[in-house]
């Protein structure tokens, strides 16, 4: 008995989501549709008055939405500049300040300057 009442629920469950996902689905396709027309206005507006609009199925002949298009185009092949890249700035003046470092250290070693350092330190600790 419990069981024929699971799987009834089961099966209005299955149902249940299959209407809310047609549901989404259609709502997702009326906001698509609003959007197509709302930029299909936009490029009407856009037209000079001698131009006649084309079907709506067929791109804009327009040319400002051509220079755009060129334009988003280009911005997505385009290469990141190796001027502007500060990774690679940070990275060599770190490798200089290293550099720096242990020259300076072996300096102070070979002086033994280094080890005067460290006694004068520990006296005073």
């Amino acid at each position: 008995m419990a069981t024929a009442e699971l799987e009834q629920d089961m099966e209005a469950a299955i149902l249940e989501g299959r209407r809310k996902q047609k549901i989404e689905r259609r709502v997702h396709d009326i906001f698509v549709e609003n959007d197509r027309r709302r930029i299909d206005r936009r490029a009407v507006d856009r037209r000079s008055p001698g131009v006649e609009r084309r079907m709506s199925g067929r791109r804009d002949s327009d040319p400002n939405v051509d220079e755009m298009v060129e334009r988003l185009r280009q911005q997505q092949h385009k290469k990141p500049e190796k001027s502007d890249s500060y990774l690679n700035v940070v990275a060599f003046l770190s490798f200089l300040a290293g550099i720096i470092v242990s020259q300076i250290t072996n300096f102070y070693l070979e002086q033994n300057i280094f080890e005067l350092l460290l006694t004068f330190l520990s006296g005073l600790l």
